[in-house]
């Protein structure tokens, strides 16, 4: 019997918010017949216009029995309020639900619904606060991929909603099944839920060039201790004017910038090599290797020797597939 996957979209939604998540289950579909059966709905039916212009045809939304709800918000999507009557809906659907999650800010529709109370969930950065602010009884994350609290799901935007769905994938039908979706999206791995949203921070393709500056400063000289007045002063600005634009164009303090850029440089060599964890920690500015290994669960939710673990096991199913 398949499971039946609800995406719920409004107005203005982010088009690889829905089509992204969308594509990971026809995946799965295709590779094991009745797996899942998706399904696109809106507040009233009909066609609904994302962000880009695409317009994607819907069903009128039912506080039905599904497998799970996903509910897909987009930057104007979170300035339209759904209404008690929708959000009222939404509730009646999520107790009928195994799962009910959300991308992007659709999160916000999950609060609107007062399925946040007492929850641990994540949104896009750039909404993190602004949700924080108006749901104070959510303990809101802005720097993961996604969360899971129990039967509930949240996920940051775009590519995050993809890493989301193989998770479900992976509860779901095994890892395997995940893994070989993901090949087929020509992704390299599935992310875990606890990797920062700035995944890939280490090239830095920074908004500015004064915060261009300081990072490229900090990659040249990793190694070493980079305490926030040396590289204030590396960009010739004061520690409070250096820590001001850090938190407005990344959304981060300097000394957290640090922290990820040190792990983003760690990753490959924690799962794609044996050195020892002590030399990859010295080998990219960690005190020690104890640091290290509290910078990964703090932004990776998992130890590096977890990490390493989990890479080798995939490799190991990988290798026995072939032959």
């Amino acid at each position: 019997m398949s499971l039946s996957i609800i995406f719920y979209i409004v107005p203005g939604f982010e088009l690889l918010d829905l089509s992204g998540p969308v594509c990971v289950f026809n995946m799965a579909a295709k590779k094991q017949p009745d797996s899942y059966d998706v399904q696109v709905v809106s507040a009233e039916g009909g066609y609904i216009k994302s962000s880009s212009g695409v317009a994607v045809d819907t069903q009128a939304f039912q506080a039905g029995a599904c497998d799970s709800l996903i509910l897909v918000g987009g930057s104007e999507g979170i300035a339209r309020c759904q209404g008690p009557l929708r959000s009222r809906l939404i509730n009646i659907a999520s107790k009928k639900s195994r799962r009910v999650a959300s991308v992007c800010t659709g999160t916000f529709l999950l609060a609107e619904a007062g399925l946040l109370e007492g929850k641990r969930a994540t949104t896009h950065w750039r909404f993190a606060e602004r949700l924080k602010t108006a749901y104070p009884n959510a303990e809101i994350s802005s720097d993961r991929i996604f969360v899971q609290d129990g039967k509930l799901w949240t996920s940051a935007g775009v590519t995050a909603g993809i890493d989301m769905a193989l998770a479900f994938v992976q509860h779901d039908y095994g890892i395997e099944m995940s893994r070989e979706v993901a090949q087929d999206m020509v992704l390299g791995h599935r992310r875990e839920g606890g990797h920062p949203q700035s995944h890939g921070a280490a090239q830095f393709q920074a908004p500015s060039g004064r915060v261009e500056q300081v990072l490229v400063y900090a990659r040249r000289h990793i190694k070493e201790n980079l305490s926030v007045s040396r590289l204030a002063s590396a960009a010739h600005i004061s520690e409070r004017q250096l820590s001001r634009i850090f938190s407005a164009e990344l959304g981060v303090t300097p000394a957290k910038a640090i922290e990820r850029m040190r792990v983003e440089l760690a990753l490959p060599l924690v799962d794609g090599t044996t050195q020892a964890m002590e030399r990859i920690a010295r080998e990219v500015g960690f005190v020690d290797a104890v640091t290290m290994r509290q910078s990964f669960i703090r932004l990776l939710d998992m130890t590096p020797q977890a990490l390493r673990n989990s890479m080798n096991a995939v490799s190991r199913k990988a290798a026995e597939s072939i032959q």
